[in-house]
């Protein structure tokens, strides 16, 4: 990948507004000093260590980092699959206590029906939440334009590479706050809001990255300015050493989690 001379801190007037609108919104998501430990035969292991970050309503937040910063474990916790040591978890303002039904994840089997198209599977949430069959296609069709995959609303799942389905499974579960853990950062910057960098040995905040990509997002933005300067720092931030790849590569990363968090009833941008 050819290096940007731009910073990833330069936002477009309209990126700034975006983000103005973003930090508008209420915190539906506050996580407060978490920390988490395990005992092992050979002793204590420290995972996550005073992990604070907020995540606004229908914000789409990305969490990155080496391996061992913990972004399994997090990923458990937020889900209520697993409990923190020490610190709080918010959600709409009320302890997480364990699983609950304004919660889901979607993993890397992605949980597509077969039989349905990718618009089919996109409003199969919304429909089974009421909403009624023009409105769910309606938006549908904007979901997946905004992800680049309005070409294939018509497609089945079979028919879509292993990225493609991915992203059709997040969106089945749009109407929502997402928090997306994974390795692959093209990804990241792709579908993020805002990108929550961990440093390994024990996890703790590195960074929290506003993308400077500007919406609705396509495929030729990844050798656009904004898109490089955002992935050479996510690069220098993860691994100082680590080769930069070529333009043209195929991502091969491993998909983890996504945590959904909460319907909404007003428009996702």
């Amino acid at each position: 990948m050819i290096e940007s001379t731009r910073s990833y801190l330069d936002q477009s007037p309209e990126v700034q507004a975006r983000f103005a609108k973003i930090r508008s919104r209420d915190k539906i998501l506050q996580v407060r000093h978490l920390s988490k430990s395990f005992k092992t035969p050979q002793g204590q292991i420290e995972a996550l260590r005073d992990v604070s970050f907020d995540v606004h309503r229908r914000e789409f937040v990305c969490i990155v980092g080496a391996s061992g910063c913990g972004k399994s474990t997090l990923a458990r916790i937020l889900a209520g699959l697993d409990v923190q040591t020490q610190g709080e978890m918010l959600l709409d303002g009320q302890p997480v206590t364990g699983p609950g039904h304004d919660r889901g994840m979607v993993f890397q089997g992605y949980s597509l029906f077969p039989w349905l198209t990718v618009k089919h599977n996109v409003m199969f949430g919304p429909r089974m939440s009421g909403q009624g069959r023009g409105e769910a296609e309606s938006r549908a069709r904007e979901w997946l334009a905004l992800v680049g995959l309005e070409k294939f609303a018509d497609a089945y799942p079979h028919q879509l590479s292993g990225g493609m389905r991915q992203r059709v499974a997040i969106w089945r579960n749009v109407d929502v706050t997402v928090v997306f853990i994974t390795h692959d950062l093209d990804e990241a910057i792709y579908l993020a809001d805002r990108i929550l960098v961990l440093k390994p040995h024990p996890g703790r905040v590195q960074e929290f990255i506003e993308v400077p990509v500007p919406r609705p997002r396509s495929l030729a933005q990844w050798s656009g300015e904004e898109f490089r300067a955002t992935k050479q720092r996510l690069e220098a931030s993860i691994d100082p050493e680590r080769p930069t790849q070529a333009a043209d590569d195929e991502p091969t990363a491993e998909h983890l989690p996504m945590i959904r968090m909460t319907d909404v009833h007003d428009s996702v941008e």
